[in-house]
């Protein structure tokens, strides 16, 4: 993401066939979002989840959810993606917590909509 021809963020999503080994099918799996540290808290990250959601709708409409993985211990990742409506979904690998993002309904991610 640029900010006056800047970069101020950027994300790692991948889809099949490069998908993790721990997520569901049609889904894409998200490996880094990063945001530059001069403008964290000014709401590049949840700009950054709602962009790419709707990139995925228009772009990969045959992928129906994005997950992610998470250590346990990274609490302000976890309270982060779980204000912007990604829920737990179990263990994804090696102790770190698996969340999903359904992109079926345009409100932030619910399994049932």
């Amino acid at each position: 993401m640029l900010s006056d021809e800047v970069p101020v963020a950027f994300l790692l999503l991948k889809r099949e066939p490069l998908l993790a080994h721990w997520a569901e099918p049609q889904s894409a799996t998200l490996h880094a979002l990063q945001v530059d540290k001069r403008v964290q808290g000014q709401g590049v990250g949840k700009q950054c989840l709602q962009l790419l959601a709707q990139q995925l709708n228009q772009h990969w409409p045959d992928i129906h959810q994005i997950m992610l993985s998470v250590s346990p211990f990274n609490a302000s990742a976890l309270a982060f993606y779980l204000s912007q409506g990604w829920v737990e979904s179990g263990e994804a690998y090696r102790g770190e917590r698996r969340l999903i993002r359904s992109l079926a309904c345009s409100q932030p991610a619910r399994h049932a909509c």
